[in-house]
């Protein structure tokens, strides 16, 4: 939830307030827009880094196998940043961002309590292809050590082609805005 809770919610505002406020046009003339995406997701990293290092603190929850719990959390979070960021992307101001966020937030958090559940065909073959639910695969499994949920592979593959799809149509959408 934490994590989407930083990419739904806050990065997307960023952006837009960067739209706003003419500070993207600013960034612009130094840099490009690949640099400028770049610069926000991994202010969103930091944030979710922070994130989740405070929460396992705070909970004493101890990862048996911290390099694939680390490893989950990061594909996961910078998916996630690449879609809260086109969230900011489309919308035309923080205020548009504010007031469809939390609708947005529940279906990037659902999946993620859904995983382990018996559920039907239907809603598993969905589950599948979302980048929450393959991410907390992931990270269940770096938290237990062992494999709760086998094919990894898949799970990584659905989490870093969302990302890639998220980040390309943010470039798409940004070059092609208007001043």
């Amino acid at each position: 939830m934490m994590l989407g809770m930083v990419a739904i919610l806050a990065v997307p505002i960023m952006l837009t307030e960067e739209v706003e406020k003419k500070t993207l046009d600013a960034l612009l003339i130094v840099g490009s827009y690949l640099e400028v995406i770049v610069a926000k997701a991994l202010v969103g990293l930091t944030y979710t880094a922070l994130a989740v290092a405070l929460m396992l603190a705070l909970t004493r929850l101890r990862p048996e196998d911290l390099a694939t719990f680390a490893a989950g959390t990061a594909a996961l979070s910078l998916s996630l940043i690449g879609v809260g960021l086109l969230i900011g992307g489309l919308f035309r101001n923080a205020q548009q961002v504010y007031s469809w966020s939390s609708v947005l937030l529940i279906p990037v958090i659902g999946p993620a309590f859904a995983v382990g559940l018996p559920i039907p065909d239907a809603v598993d073959i969905v589950l599948r292809v979302l980048p929450t639910s393959q991410g907390m695969k992931i990270m269940a499994n770096g938290l237990a050590g062992k494999t709760v949920f086998p094919d990894v592979a898949q799970s990584y593959l659905v989490v870093i082609v969302w990302a890639a799809v998220a980040y390309g149509i943010l470039a798409w959408r940004l070059s092609r805005r208007e001043s």
